[in-house]
């Protein structure tokens, strides 16, 4: 695993959990500290991080990640309850997603890891 990635990463949640309500703008949510600590988790817990060019906030008070494979634009979003996985092809613009009950879904986790893996 990459600690410069790892280390970046957590670096950004620690980042985003001290934002409030209405940061962003009026409707902005605080994040969820649930959503944040389930990102954490998942980060630490995968032996291979890509370069993600977002980590971010979300106006619902969920954490979004997204990185690039090739022609496949990845984002992940974590909630307090519940992760939603998806996949946009570039070219094609075709895009799927699939939403797991848990960070740690070992469904969620093998379709992370595959798509990282590429």
């Amino acid at each position: 695993m990459s600690i410069e990635k790892l280390t970046k990463a957590l670096a950004r949640l620690d980042w985003i959990a001290t934002a409030s309500d209405g940061m962003l703008d009026e409707d902005f949510a605080k994040p969820s500290q649930r959503a944040i600590s389930n990102c954490r988790v998942f980060l630490k817990s995968r032996k291979n991080l890509p370069d993600f060019y977002a980590i971010v906030p979300t106006a619902e008070g969920n954490i979004l990640l997204e990185f690039l494979v090739g022609n496949l634009d990845y984002g992940i979003e974590f909630m307090a309850h519940g992760v939603i996985f998806f996949m946009v092809d570039l070219k094609s613009e075709k895009d799927s997603y699939k939403q797991f009950s848990s960070h740690l879904d070992e469904k969620f986790c093998s379709a992370f890891d595959a798509a990282v893996l590429i």
